[in-house]
């Protein structure tokens, strides 16, 4: 190494530096300024392995601004002493926190030999309150899309992003050459307005059906199959709220398009009509008694308002294949008087009045002139139903003090409520058009339920503890209006998850009528339908505790030594094992066939040794005794690189996935797939 102190000037021979996670060696160092320097056969790689290295990238050339970026021409990429990829320059952007920079691109190619380069692009800083990112995936002989996003972010007000992605696609018909042009816009904003007042919108349009089928390759995008766009303005006060929003949906399969353009609703959540009556004398002294005023009987009377206006638009198909659009406006309003007593000083009795009332209007079309309905004025109907509840709550307790329990209590909440609900049939035909408002069949129920609650105290160590041992709930009805099975049905089910890790559920419902001649079977009801699921998850020695196919450092299986310290920083340890089983079995006798269904869901995380990792997933069908679907992934940790193997053998994206990339730079990678199965 020498040093010139007048000029401030050096140069080092056969260096070795480490920045960040990475390691920088060069034969010749120059230091021409505080902040430049020239290196001469320079190579970086994370591997820290100080000899042999696993790859690295070389350059004659390396100019070295600090803390801003390397500049390198060429650019030649090793794996050991193979060369295997070269550049003629590249920048590399070394500066800290957020900054501009070009965007790590992507090379690869499909399984029928499509080469693409994907994500070839600049990300600009603008500021500290917004940024721009463009990029070009170019795709060999078929396509070129150009990607762009704008975001931006003001600290406690607003922030959100628009984007576009437009496609210029290249296809053959007849001997013909045809282009078409397509684009997909996406965003989202959040707007603080003040404390009680807020915006929020998110949301995507495309220009045609195929965009995402020929353009996303995304998994879980691919699979979600409706377009959707909303924003909403909401506006809090003390004891209401606002919201106006605007919201469409395409569903790409069926192409109905539905539109709400806007909806309104104005919330006025429960009030006491009339207030408790306020104190005489407040408390100035905290031992000082102070009379509490007596409340009256209808110091709990509360009610309730919700109105609410739509303007609906949804494009419906015809068998023919063409489409209408079924257009309608409605003013739908509800309102609750409630008034809850107590009586007895156990028994809570609630008699509460509903009422309701929309307005209509439709706008003409085909089915609306077939229907009958008028679309030249407007159109009102109202509703009401009374109701009064009762429930109470019993509390059982012993001590039996065995075994480390010292206690076991039962808690029975029992309810009861009988609903009257008259015949109204004034512009029904409007309601089952449009959907919006409220049936009024007459009816005359009752509705019963009686819920069980079982715990326990325990003793642990030198501690009590409480314990939820399982729930045990019934509920039913009874028609007084019905000609015929007034009884309605049973409902029972049963929950626990009082041992770790299980966790067991029970439902079903009985009828007490025949299925055949609807004759009454009180004392042996009917099942009507059944289902039992349980599940079982753990997890063993240290590398599960992170999730499947999170490797860590740790400690594995108590007494084995498979596990030892990492030896480097792009190494590490740990074995481990997560599991997930489900179970789930259904009966359903509602026809005179009997129809059951049962299945087993199996999820395993397996970390056998210190760098492999094995995730595997399974829905089985016991009834047809066959696998719905299947994943496995098999992932190997080879110091500073990584490799991965994924293999779906049946389904709607059956194949495989192959990768080997770095570990710190993931987009340099080698991958090779088949069938519709991708990496993330």
């Amino acid at each position: 190494m020498t040093y010139n102190l007048d000029t401030k000037k050096g140069q080092v021979e056969m260096a070795r530096t480490r920045f960040e996670n990475g390691y920088y060696i060069g034969e010749k160092i120059r230091q021409v300024s505080e902040d430049v320097l020239f290196v001469t056969s320079g190579n970086y790689t994370s591997c820290d392995k100080e000899e042999d290295t696993h790859y690295h990238f070389y350059s004659d050339r390396m100019k070295m601004v600090g803390k801003d970026k390397v500049i390198a021409k060429p650019v030649i990429l090793y794996i050991g002493e193979l060369p295997v990829f070269a550049l003629p320059y590249y920048v590399f952007p070394v500066r800290k926190g957020r900054h501009s920079g070009f965007l790590t691109f992507e090379i690869g190619n499909f399984e029928r030999g499509e080469r693409f380069i994907r994500n070839l692009g600049y990300y600009w800083a603008a500021s500290d309150y917004w940024d721009l990112e463009s990029s070009l995936d170019f795709y060999e002989n078929v396509k070129t899309i150009f990607n762009t996003r704008m975001n931006y972010n003001l600290r406690y007000r607003l922030n959100g992003g628009v984007g576009l992605r437009y496609s210029r696609q290249t296809g053959w018909s007849n001997f013909n050459k045809t282009i078409s042009n397509n684009w997909m816009i996406n965003f989202n904003h959040s707007h603080d307005i003040s404390r009680t007042a807020r915006i929020r919108g998110s949301g995507s349009f495309v220009s045609s059906k195929s965009f995402i089928e020929d353009n996303v390759y995304d998994q879980y995008d691919r699979l979600d199959r409706t377009v959707k766009a909303n924003a909403n303005f909401t506006k809090r006060w003390e004891s209401s709220s606002l919201v106006i929003a605007a919201d469409q949906s395409w569903n790409l399969d069926t192409d109905i398009k539905q539109m709400r353009l806007p909806s309104i609703s104005f919330t006025l959540p429960s009030f006491q009509l009339f207030p408790d009556p306020a104190r005489k004398k407040e408390r100035v002294k905290p031992w000082e008694e102070v009379e509490e005023p007596k409340k009256r009987f209808y110091n709990s009377i509360s009610l309730s308002l919700n109105t609410s206006a739509v303007n609906f638009k949804r494009r419906i198909k015809n068998p023919d294949s063409s489409f209408y659009w079924k257009d309608f406006q409605t003013i739908h309003t509800s309102s609750s008087i409630r008034s809850p007593q107590k009586l007895l000083g156990f028994l809570t009795v609630t008699p509460a009045i509903n009422f309701a009332h929309t307005v209509y209007h439709v706008d003409w079309n085909r089915l609306v002139d077939s229907l009958g309905l008028e679309t030249d004025r407007v159109f009102t109907r109202s509703t009401y139903n009374l109701s009064v509840a009762s429930n109470t709550s019993i509390y059982g307790t012993v001590y039996p003090n065995i075994l480390g329990i010292t206690g076991l209590r039962h808690v029975a909440t029992p309810s009861i409520s009988y609903r009257f609900t008259p015949e109204i049939e004034k512009n029904e035909e409007y309601r089952s058009y449009t959907g919006a408002g409220t049936t009024s069949k007459r009816s005359k129920s009752i509705s019963y339920s009686l819920g069980n609650l079982f715990q326990s105290k325990y003793i642990s160590g030198e501690s009590e503890k409480k314990l939820d041992l399982f729930n045990l709930n019934f509920s039913g009805s009874y028609d007084f209006v019905k000609e015929e099975k007034k009884i309605g049905d049973l409902r029972a089910s049963l929950r626990t998850g009082a041992v770790p890790h299980i966790s067991l559920d029970y439902n079903s419902t009985y009828s007490f009528y025949n299925l055949d001649d609807s004759r009454r079977k009180l004392a042996n009801p009917r099942l009507v339908s059944s289902t039992f699921s349980a599940s079982v998850n753990g997890k063993v020695g240290s590398a599960a505790g992170g999730g499947l196919g999170n490797r860590r450092r740790g400690k594995g299986f108590p007494g084995d030594n498979l596990s030892r310290e990492r030896v480097s920083d792009t190494e590490t340890g740990g074995v481990g094992l997560n599991y997930n089983l489900s179970y789930r079995y259904r009966i359903s006798r509602v026809s005179p066939t009997t129809v059951k269904t049962q299945w087993l869901d199996f999820t395993i995380g397996l970390q056998p040794t210190e760098k492999w990792t094995i995730f595997y997933r399974s829905h089985y069908d016991i009834k047809e005794k066959r696998s719905s679907s299947q994943r496995l992934e098999l992932t190997r940790d080879m110091h500073c690189w990584e490799g991965k193997f994924i293999w779906v053998p049946s389904g709607p994206i059956a194949g495989y996935y192959i990768r080997i990339n770095i570990k710190s730079l993931p987009d340099i990678k080698l991958e090779k797939s088949e069938g519709g199965v991708r990496g993330f």
